[in-house]
């Protein structure tokens, strides 16, 4: 049968007839011709195409299979020395020890699996920490403590400003890490730790300085409280109330009664020496004394004698911040009224 014939039947189509009323059909050797069925449809022979399987021959003989050849896969040591040259030749190629990994190997797969996540985790651990002490010795976490720690000086309610004070903030900065931008992994070094501790209190002080220069430059310039409270801020966006306003003030005030008091001490100090050696004390030394003995509260002789310094201002802003306390305390209040009282 030919290919169109094959189609036409294959779709229900009428097949094509010869002059003789046949069905036109090819030569085929060996009665591979098409025969007509009782109810006069047309039956093809099926035809062997390339997806059909070859025959499978009665004498197709199978390789025996072999029970030695899977144990000798699973034989242990077989596979251990096998992990053992493979370790081996991985440490050559890494530029590690020889012996590096041999106790690696020796491990089953769930064991080895749970090495390796325990590896992992300690090398993310320890490349935390040498971030984190890459971040702490940075120029930018130091100009971050400087002006966290600018705006800690500055806040109204604060009980002392030398005494307890860089422990203060510390333990705030422990419970408040995102604030000062401190890596968690800095607290779990104690080395790291005590640099954080180290860089406050430096900064501290020098943030005290920088602020008694404003102040200064302030007074000579006769500056307003809120001028000088804005220059005494951080850069950036800062929040400056009232009471910023009452904290600058009483330093200016502390600042201004500090400098009369070291004229005083000066003043005393000239005394002294006056009455160990009279003779070698200038004559305008002796009137100045005579002049700050007279003007002089008549209850300071009862007081300890104190030379003051200049470097002593902050010293002298704990102690009186101190005797506010304590004078505070002493009234007959309950504690919300001593919390208001040292607020004023």
């Amino acid at each position: 049968m030919s290919l169109l014939a094959h189609f036409q039947l294959n779709q229900g189509l009428a097949l094509s007839t010869s002059s003789n009323g046949q069905p036109e059909t090819e030569a085929q050797a060996g009665g591979s011709q098409s025969e007509a069925t009782t109810d006069g449809t047309w039956q093809v022979p099926a035809h062997a195409t390339s997806l059909s399987p070859p025959p499978e021959s009665p004498h197709t003989q199978r390789r025996p299979h072999s029970p030695s050849a899977d144990t000798d896969l699973e034989d242990p040591v077989r596979v251990l020395k096998q992990q053992k040259q493979y370790a081996a030749g991985l440490c050559s190629k890494f530029n590690l020890p020889d012996d590096s990994l041999q106790d690696f190997t020796g491990q089953d797969l769930a064991m080895m699996l749970i090495h390796i996540q325990a590896t992992l985790l300690k090398f993310e651990s320890s490349r935390e920490k040498e971030d984190a002490l890459l971040f702490i010795k940075s120029d930018e976490f130091k100009l971050i403590m400087k002006d966290r720690l600018c705006t800690c000086l500055l806040l109204p309610n604060l009980t002392g400003y030398l005494h307890d004070l860089p422990e203060n903030i510390w333990a705030f900065a422990k419970k408040n890490l995102l604030v000062f931008k401190i890596p968690a992994k800095a607290l779990e070094d104690p080395k790291m730790a005590e640099k954080i501790d180290t860089l406050i209190k430096d900064v501290l002080t020098k943030q005290c300085a920088q602020i008694k220069s404003k102040i200064i430059a302030g007074i000579k310039a006769k500056s307003h409280i809120s001028v000088l409270t804005r220059t005494l801020s951080p850069s950036g966006v800062y929040e400056i109330t009232t009471h910023h306003w009452a904290c600058t003030s009483f330093l200016r005030a502390c600042l201004i009664s500090f400098n009369e008091l070291i004229s005083e001490s000066m003043a005393a100090k000239v005394v002294d020496q006056q009455k160990n050696n009279p003779e070698g004390v200038p004559t305008n030394a002796v009137q100045q004394v005579s002049h700050t003995e007279e003007s002089a509260d008549p209850d300071a002789e009862d007081s300890e004698a104190r030379y003051w310094k200049d470097m002593e201002f902050w010293e002298y802003v704990d102690c009186l911040l101190a005797d506010i306390s304590d004078e505070i305390m002493e009234k007959d209040l309950d504690a919300v009224g001593h919390r208001k009282e040292l607020d004023t």
